[in-house]
């Protein structure tokens, strides 16, 4: 990407799908409302976004830590199989779990399905 060599640091604007990244009406309008969410992208995190999760893929036999991948099934924002592919590359000692009707952010789900997912990531803290 030329981009990248030339001003890997210049930002411009990336619209994200916001209403699609939660169930939660609240979490939703939090995010609008939120001046973080500056909704832009340099080049360089745009070609680390498009070549990171195939070299993180690729390494995941190598993990020597304990990891817990949870990601969402029904993702509105990112195609969930490079999620699927990791879970399936993980070595002994990691888990995945994907979350079959949660969207892009987990921890911004509606109440019932969020004491699941914490639920589930309680279990492993305490399994460490």
């Amino acid at each position: 990407m030329l981009g990248t060599q030339l001003l890997p640091n210049l930002t411009r604007r990336a619209p994200m799908a916001t209403k699609r990244t939660s169930r939660d009406p609240a979490a939703l309008a939090s995010a609008d409302d939120d001046p973080l969410m500056h909704g832009r992208i340099s080049p360089r995190l745009a070609a680390f976004l498009a070549t990171g999760g195939e070299e993180v893929i690729a390494n995941a036999s190598e993990f020597s830590m304990p990891v817990l991948l949870l990601y969402a099934a029904d993702d509105k924002v990112v195609d969930a199989s490079g999620s699927v592919e990791l879970g399936t590359c993980l070595p002994e000692g990691c888990q995945a779990r994907a979350y079959s009707h949660a969207y892009h952010e987990l921890l911004h789900e509606p109440e019932e399905a969020l004491a699941d997912i914490l639920q589930q990531l309680l279990d492993w803290l305490n399994s460490l």
